[in-house]
């Protein structure tokens, strides 16, 4: 604008042409002969155009140009309120600069301010306190619109259009100063840059900046801190050489956001550790994730969740997701995953990759599976010996008692401990040279004996001797011993049962009581009852494997399956295993080679007096009622009358060694329709002959009994009178029937 003198300033021109010499002039006012005047007058009253008014301490004043109120308002807290257009112009310095500590608020009202400074100087150009522009408004520069400089200042400027069509920069920053920009608008194509960040470290901070073609770059950093909130750049540019460490533009970025292409795509990771980007605008990201999971737990715990936790920062935005065990895509399309209890000891990653709006953020969820010990706790076992551990919440099992040389076992948690310890499951075996060398060491010899019936699971096989529906609630047994980890002690079952076994594992070999008994292994005097094996092959009621060791006096009424090698008794008994006094009446299925209601291959092994029930499987042995292995099928009605228990009581000689059968029973007196382990239950086999005692013949009728009886013979006869039996010649008394001598 063009300078004016107003009010009194306009009267008192006169008078200075009437004196040569210097007058004085109301305060504030001065002026002398042939130097000009120098002059500030405010008014009380705003006038047509006036361009700026001045608001300090609630009074409000008015000036005739922007300058006078800058220079009125300098040093103090003020509101300078623009009027009208106004235009600032000086051929060297600033037009308006802020010079003592202010606190100024410029309210532009939707005026424009033109005009231009020289060298490092804007129209306004602030040196100290502080300056907040306040929109709408426009101001146009030939040089620089604003300028920030010295060290403390703090310039804040909201809702203002920059056009810099004919200047070097919009905004240019210099020292320690803060400068925040708030919904700018850039109009043009500066020379140099709109936005200048330049020496001695001043922060700056740009939310919402729409500057497309706005020059060479539309923000250039140099020094100090910079943050962009928000925006649309032609481009952005960081100077090699600057001094604040800055090595790409993801690190102008503010906090949550990153850079958009207009065509919508996402700023790539290449792009964001460039130096500079090109046509974009900084958004927030559209999704925000707080990866929540712990790092390590016990196995068998519980089950626990890997929780993502996005949420979407526009509403209504969907996310999607991505769960990754390294390059495996796991079956989970949710923001938690749920990591079985059961997931095996070891360490993991798993990556979640969530997507809304085509942006994808992704986290590594890095997780321990621990064993726990069960150390330095007390657990309390049930009457079933099952305890709980309160670190993991895992099942424990109560030690069987070590009586001798003899672990006693009297409940279904022993006898899984006793399985622990043959196979060496380090949740009882804790032996560790180095770090626990008093612990319990693996023993595939220990020996052990039953000191009560067992019960497991109850009502695992239905009336008819299939799998009931419902198994859910079923604790799964493990076998005692594996190939690798053979059986060789002894176990003696006392003439007690197992009841309640359940394995249902298609996928594994060696399945039964116990999985595999080696050489000098021997099980005896035990009976499993309603219990359910199916693995895949060598699975047996007791045995999955004999291999060189011995069973004797077992049973099996368990449910039997399958592929190959799968029997009541025994799945397959070789290298000189030995099975005798041994039956099944259990249901035995196999979908290969080799099954059979007692054993499914006899392999260079021995087996007898063994039996089994008719229709349990096809055959004894390998589909086949093999006499020559002494096995033999009983129909119901057998073993009812205790025929079985007879013949498994007599017990058998192989290779020169008894096997004694003494243990079996069976009470007739009762509903047992099959023979137990209890010699107080003897069962006798009484005899009638057709013949007399001298000469009996052939039983004509067999019977028995819980009571031994005398053999009943016919009556000796002697129809020629000659004192002699007609049938075995022996001498008569001639009284009766009854031989003499």
């Amino acid at each position: 604008m063009k300078r004016k003198l107003k009010r009194t300033i306009a009267a008192l021109s006169a008078v200075t042409m009437m004196f040569t010499t210097a007058t004085v002039l109301p305060e504030g006012m001065s002026f002398g002969f042939g130097t000009g005047i120098t002059a500030i007058a405010a008014g009380t009253e705003q006038q047509a155009t006036d361009e700026a008014s001045v608001t300090i301490n609630g009074e409000t004043l008015y000036y005739a140009t922007l300058e006078e109120a800058f220079s009125a308002a300098d040093g103090k807290t003020a509101t300078i309120t623009m009027l009208n257009d106004a235009e600032c112009t000086v051929t060297s310095g600033t037009p308006i600069s802020v010079k003592n500590q202010s606190n100024i608020t410029l309210n532009m009202n939707g005026k424009t301010l033109s005009g231009h400074g020289t060298g490092e100087s804007g129209i306004i150009t602030l040196a100290k306190g502080s300056l907040s522009v306040q929109g709408p408004g426009t101001m146009k520069s030939t040089n620089q619109c604003l300028n920030c400089q010295s060290k403390n200042a703090k310039m804040t400027v909201e809702n203002i259009t920059f056009d810099v069509s004919e200047a070097y920069y919009g905004v240019y920053v210099l020292s320690s100063n803060t400068v925040t920009l708030n919904n700018v608008q850039i109009i043009g194509r500066a020379k140099t840059s709109a936005v200048c960040q330049s020496s001695n470290s001043p922060n700056v901070t740009i939310n919402n900046m729409n500057a497309i073609e706005a020059g060479y770059s539309d923000v250039v950093y140099k020094a100090g801190t910079l943050k962009i909130n928000g925006g649309t750049f032609d481009k952005i540019s960081v100077t090699s050489n600057n001094t604040g460490g800055i090595t790409s533009v993801s690190q102008l970025l503010g906090e949550g956001c990153t850079y958009r292409h207009t065509n919508k795509t996402w700023a790539t990771a290449d792009e964001l550790n460039a130096l500079e980007i090109s046509n974009v605008t900084v958004e927030k990201i559209p999704l925000t994730i707080n990866p929540q999971a712990e790092t390590s737990w016990y196995y068998n715990s519980a089950e626990h969740s890997l929780q993502m936790n996005a949420q979407p920062t526009t509403t209504g935005n969907e996310i999607t997701y991505e769960w990754y065990d390294g390059d495996k895509k796991l079956e989970c399309v949710s923001d938690t995953y749920t990591v079985p209890k059961t997931m095996p000891i070891g360490s993991y990653t798993y990556t979640c990759k969530a997507t809304c709006d085509g942006y994808t953020l992704s986290h590594d969820f890095t997780f321990t599976v621990e064993e726990c010990k069960h150390k330095g706790v007390e657990i309390t076992f049930n009457s079933n010996g099952f305890g709980n551990c309160p670190k993991c919440n895992a099942t424990v099992y109560q030690p069987a008692t070590l009586n001798g040389s003899n672990y006693e076992i009297g409940n279904a948690g022993q006898l899984y401990w006793f399985a622990a310890l043959v196979n060496g499951d380090s949740s009882v075996c804790d032996y560790v040279v180095e770090t626990n060398p008093n612990g319990i060491q693996q023993d595939t010899a220990a020996k052990a004996v039953l000191t009560a019936d067992i019960t497991v699971n109850t009502g695992v096989l239905d009336s008819n001797g299939n799998l009931v529906t419902n198994t859910s609630s079923f604790t799964i047994w493990t076998p005692i011993g594996k190939s690798s980890k053979q059986y060789t002690g002894t176990f003696d079952g006392r003439g007690h049962t197992i009841s309640g076994l359940y394995f249902n594992n298609q996928e594994t070999d060696y399945v039964g009581l116990f999985g595999y008994v080696g050489s000098g292994g021997k099980i005896s005097n035990v009976g499993v009852v309603d219990s359910y094996f199916n693995g895949k092959n060598y699975v047996g009621g007791v045995c999955g494997d004999n291999d060189n060791g011995t069973i004797e006096n077992c049973y099996n009424t368990g449910a039997v399956n399958g592929s190959g090698f799968v029997g009541g008794v025994c799945g397959k008994n070789d290298n000189g295993g030995t099975i005798t006094n041994c039956y099944n009446t259990g249901n035995v299925s196999g979908t290969g080679d080799y099954v059979g209601s007692v054993c499914g291959q006899n392999d260079n092994g021995t087996i007898a007096n063994c039996y089994y029930l008719a229709d349990t499987a096809t055959g004894g042995v390998n589909s086949a009622d093999d006499a020559a292995n002494n096995v033999l099928s009983k129909i119901t009605d057998n073993f009812k009358s205790g025929e079985v228990a007879y013949l498994l009581s007599q017990g058998c000689t192989v290779g020169g060694t008894i096997y004694n059968g003494d243990v079996w029973g069976q009470d007739l007196s009762e509903t047992t329709n099959y023979p137990v382990l209890d010699s107080t239950k003897k069962v006798y086999q009484n005899l009638t002959y057709a013949g007399c005692e001298g000469k009996p013949g052939e039983p004509v009728k067999t019977e028995y009994s819980n009571t031994q009886l005398d053999p009943v013979y016919a009556d000796h006869t002697d129809g020629d009178e000659d004192g002699k039996c007609d049938t075995c010649s022996k001498y008569m008394d001639n009284i009766g029937a009854r031989l003499v001598g």
